[in-house]
């Protein structure tokens, strides 16, 4: 049989295509914020932190770790908070 007059069919091939996730945005103040205060932190001179964070999918977290714990300092966490409240309705 002479395959040159009728070559074999090759099926239609389609494109191979890898689909990525969208790669999170970075956001570059938030870095340079937290590496100011682990600076801080490793220095001796931030001895805890309250931190509500936002992340990427809506969500949030509320964080307290460190000094802010103690049962003595509640007072002071309250009037961080007092203080953070005022400044976003400043916004």
């Amino acid at each position: 049989m002479d395959d040159t007059k009728n070559p074999p069919q090759v099926p239609f091939a389609f494109p191979f295509v890898v689909a990525k996730p969208p790669q999170p945005q970075v956001c570059l103040n938030t870095v340079v914020l937290l590496r100011a205060l682990l600076k801080q932190a490793e220095a001796g001179k931030v001895k805890g932190i309250v931190a509500a964070t936002l992340e990427s999918d809506g969500a949030y977290q509320l964080l307290l770790e460190g000094e802010v714990l103690n049962a003595n300092n509640q007072m002071v966490v309250l009037g961080m908070l007092t203080v953070l409240q005022k400044a976003i309705l400043d916004l």
